[in-house]
């Protein structure tokens, strides 16, 4: 299988960096639906993010969808089509097309002395043709928010979303991280990679449909 040029994403290096720095949440539970593989005709590649986070985190929300939409891009395999708000019935977002959808809710977050934040959260892999649970993740990281070595994750962020992007950008792409390392990654053909590229391998290369 060839490999997704790296030249197209000019911003890999700099959050692949912090995802290595950001290592050091925990997994508290982890599920794979049992005989899913990672190649046929019914593997998942073409997907949609839908992410939710608490009201009372102010802004998180769209953070993590930005997180997850680019950490998911960057590292694994599959083809990224929209990110979308979080609905009382998450089958909406498979769209024609659509194989899966990858839905990422923040269920606790805690601000710790000095500025420590810690996201309790999880991820889950719904296939679209039937809603069944393919993949799940839970887990926790704790990150500062001003640690140094994540300064310029945060800039990038904060360009994007403003001020929200900055506070919450790194806390974000420590758990993402964490809950998407063991995501099952498809196996791609070469039509797959163009169109993977076509969609957008760069970070925040497609819209966020807002809610």
């Amino acid at each position: 299988m060839r490999a997704i040029p790296r030249a197209l994403a000019p911003a890999l290096g700099l959050l692949l960096g912090a995802a290595q720095l950001l290592g050091c949440g925990h997994l508290s539970a982890q599920y794979v639906m049992p005989g899913y593989g990672t190649q046929g005709p019914a593997v998942i590649k073409h997907i949609n993010i839908a992410t939710w986070a608490p009201q009372s985190t102010q802004g998180l929300a769209p953070v993590v969808a930005q997180v997850a939409s680019d950490l998911i891009k960057l590292r694994k395999n599959y083809l990224v089509h929209d990110v979308l708000p979080w609905a009382l019935d998450n089958s909406a977002a498979c769209a024609e097309g659509i194989d899966g959808v990858v839905l990422v809710r923040i269920m606790d977050a805690h601000t710790e002395p000095p500025q420590d934040v810690t996201l309790h959260g999880a991820l889950t892999l719904v296939r679209c043709k039937d809603l069944a649970e393919v993949f799940r993740s839970e887990g926790q990281v704790t990150t500062a928010v001003h640690e140094k070595s994540l300064e310029d994750l945060a800039a990038t962020y904060r360009t994007q979303l403003g001020d929200i992007g900055g506070q919450w950008a790194a806390p974000a792409f420590g758990l993402v991280q964490a809950l998407a390392e063991p995501l099952p990654d498809p196996h791609l053909s070469e039509q797959d990679i163009e169109e993977k590229i076509e969609l957008g391998a760069l970070p925040s290369a497609h819209k966020i449909v807002a809610g």
